[in-house]
């Protein structure tokens, strides 16, 4: 069963991207705005997972800078989150079917 928030060392270690790249980029895309707890420590869902996961592919897969890679952000209307959302049901539907399987 996967988590609902995760820790900012553990996005950095399920991705492989350091820490402080990813709190630079909270700053640079308004897509990435975890969670935060009352002493503002960050809590990442999924969706964020996701969306940290595009960055770094537009970043470093197709080289594109921060402007570039803002636009496309734009321009894909959040693919990450519907990624993540199409993800999410698949796994609900596949745990549906098991149980039918099993009572069969």
């Amino acid at each position: 069963m996967e988590k609902l928030y995760y820790k900012i060392a553990e996005v950095s270690e399920i991705l492989n991207i350091p820490v402080h790249t990813i709190r630079y980029w909270e700053t640079e895309f308004k897509e990435l705005q975890p969670k935060r707890n009352e002493k503002g420590k960050r809590f990442y869902t999924a969706e964020d997972i996701d969306v940290i996961r595009e960055i770094a592919h537009l970043r470093y897969q197709k080289n594109l800078n921060i402007t570039g890679t803002r636009s496309e952000l734009k321009n894909n209307g959040g693919d990450a989150a519907l990624m993540s959302k199409t993800k999410q049901k698949l796994i609900s539907i596949r745990n549906q079917l098991s149980d039918i399987y099993e009572q069969l």
